[in-house]
């Protein structure tokens, strides 16, 4: 977002914590290195650092909060090899980069990334600063021998090490308000200490100079980091699947009631508030999916009509019975309009930030596929329940209920067919369609594969809410636009398909190049900005090209036209 204070953001307090640790950090280093400061060498710097960005990026997450990585590993190494001065400078541009890297961990905000790096600057080098104040006393650095008194000391050094970054993680997240009971469990305070072992066994390898066997020592430290990726990338699949795979659900997955409890859930754990209500939108009503109050306002439910907006995203403060109730909320919108509303509350004087609401925004869009499933699910599931007891008690309305039956599986093929954003076909759609004109071969077939022009920039400058506009906007004037017997679909991310089997190639081409002009002449109007948006075409046709290679032609024309400049129709054979 743009516009907007710093203060909107980071709270007070949070900002003067992470300010002094980068004193006490600053204050550390200058005291333990009096005299004995020297600068590392270019490759240890790339190494190292890049190494420690390995680590974390490959790291297991918990959502939102911290990970879990092989840091002790790289950390151990450095301090066990080299000068502590070295040590923590290797250590600056990466603790500063990493919240710039991970979209989730600076919770899609560069203000909240900022803070988060200089933390772990400060945080880091508390951790350097304490470890190298225990091995001074009872390692002989650089360590090229092992014996049980240097372990006893590298053990302390490794615990302190952790006490230091369990307590700052744990002031960090007190004073920016987040629950984090449930972050410190067992696995959470002692899985790095795993680690240290092995970066003193690297170092000691290291210090050997047998070349060979320290490379493969590196290249099984490369497949341990490899399974803690896989495991990483695993559970993120299992968030996404539901998004990347249009329509496919499982059963488990369209069960309302635990849906909402996760949502309920992840709000309280980020945002500690007093109440948390999910509500179903239907029409100008809605009902409550979700009623968590702890405030001690015991009649909020029935106030609710009075504080909600129409707003996608929204904070504001409001007075009841001598109570301040600072409160946020988020529309959860899918191609029929707003069809949920999430409502977080406090009844104390701790109003929410541009950091929540930027928060806010990514739990909306994690949940909202899933979501806007389930309560379809829900309403046919309850839909077919009342149809069954009315089929058993009134048999002579068996024509009629067959009838509603019929209706109820019509409509939850089409819901399975369509983007839920844009209303378009999806893929699932368009992949069957081109397997039927395998077995038909009609005698002329047109597709087209077009492609938004820089939507990454639409995203990371304007916000993904501006970005699904864009996208909903583009599917609004090819429905307009489409011709007689045209077929559109949404691909996937930014990419749509238009099939034509009612055009000549000269007409289709014509047609093609007047969409794309028309997307070029829309007014493209946000936050009081005028924006350009621009597609890019692919286009072949058949029986010039063979059916089923009708994509993959199509899709090297849209290639050549990104390459030759975007905003173009190319044509491809």
């Amino acid at each position: 977002m743009t516009g907007h204070s710093w203060q909107q953001y980071i709270n007070k307090p949070l900002l003067l914590y992470v300010v002094g640790m980068l004193i006490l950090a600053a204050a550390g280093t200058w005291v333990m290195t009096l005299g004995a400061f020297s600068w590392p060498s270019i490759e240890a710097v790339l190494l190292g650092g890049g190494a420690l960005l390995l680590v974390w990026q490959c790291g297991v997450r918990f959502p939102y909060l911290g990970l879990i990585s092989m840091e002790r590993l790289v950390q151990f190494h450095l301090l066990l090899t080299l000068p502590l001065s070295e040590v923590v400078i290797i250590h600056i541009l990466p603790s500063l980069l990493m919240p710039f890297i991970n979209k989730s961990y600076r919770m899609n905000s560069y203000h909240v990334a900022t803070i988060r790096g200089l933390n772990n600057l400060a945080m880091n080098t508390l951790m350097m600063l304490v470890a190298a104040w225990i091995l001074q006393w009872g390692v002989d650095l650089p360590l090229t021998a092992l014996t049980w008194d240097h372990a006893w000391s590298i053990a302390l050094a490794a615990v302190l090490m952790q006490a230091v970054n369990i307590s700052m993680i744990f002031c960090y997240f007190k004073l920016d308000r987040k629950k984090i009971k449930g972050l410190f469990t067992s696995a959470y305070l002692f899985a790095d200490l795993m680690f240290v072992p092995v970066g003193v066994m690297s170092a000691l390898l290291f210090h050997l100079g047998d070349t060979a066997l320290f490379a493969l020592f590196i290249f099984f430290t490369a497949v341990l980091l490899l399974a803690y990726r896989s495991l990483n990338q695993s559970d993120q699949n299992k968030e996404q699947i539901s998004i990347n795979q249009a329509t496919d659900h499982q059963i488990s997955a369209l069960n309302l009631e635990h849906l909402c409890q996760a949502i309920s859930n992840r709000c309280d754990q980020l945002f500690n508030a007093q109440a948390v209500y999910l509500l179903a939108v239907d029409e100008d009503s809605h009902h409550v999916l979700v009623a968590d109050n702890r405030t001690e306002i015991r009649d909020l439910t029935e106030r609710l009509d009075g504080l909600l907006t129409t707003d996608r995203i929204a904070a504001t403060v409001d007075q009841i019975d001598d109570n301040t109730l600072h409160h946020m909320q988020a529309a959860f919108i899918d191609s029929d309009g707003t069809f949920a509303r999430l409502l977080l509350m406090r009844d104390q004087a701790l109003p929410f930030n541009e950091a929540d609401l930027d928060m806010l925004r990514l739990i909306v869009r994690q949940f909202r596929t899933d979501l806007s499933y389930a309560m379809t699910y829900q309403k046919l599931n309850e839909y077919k329940i009342n149809l069954e007891a009315k089929v058993a008690m009134r048999t002579k309305q068996l024509e009629q209920a067959n009838k509603e039956k019929s209706e109820l599986v019509e409509r939850l093929k089409k819901i399975s067919q369509t983007d839920a954003l844009t209303g378009l076909k999806n893929r699932r759609y368009f992949d069957a369609l081109m397997n039927h004109f395998l077995g038909t071969q009609p005698a002329t077939l047109s597709l087209a594969v077009i492609d938004i022009d820089h939507f990454k920039q639409v995203n990371d400058q304007q916000g993904h809410d501006q970005g699904d506009a864009v996208l909903q906007a583009i599917a609004k004037i090819m429905n307009q636009w489409a011709p007689s017997g045209g077929i559109l679909a949404r691909y996937g991310g930014e990419e749509f398909v238009v099939v034509l089997t009612a055009s000549s190639s000269q007409e289709a081409e014509q047609s093609l190049e007047k969409l794309r002009a028309l997307v070029e002449s829309h007014a493209w109007d946000w936050s009081n900005q005028t924006h350009s948006i621009t597609i890019s075409i692919g286009l072949s046709h058949h029986p010039a090209t063979p059916i089923e290679r009708l994509f993959e032609a199509a899709d090297a024309g849209l290639y050549q036209a990104k390459a030759n400049g975007r905003n173009q129709l190319v044509v491809q054979t």
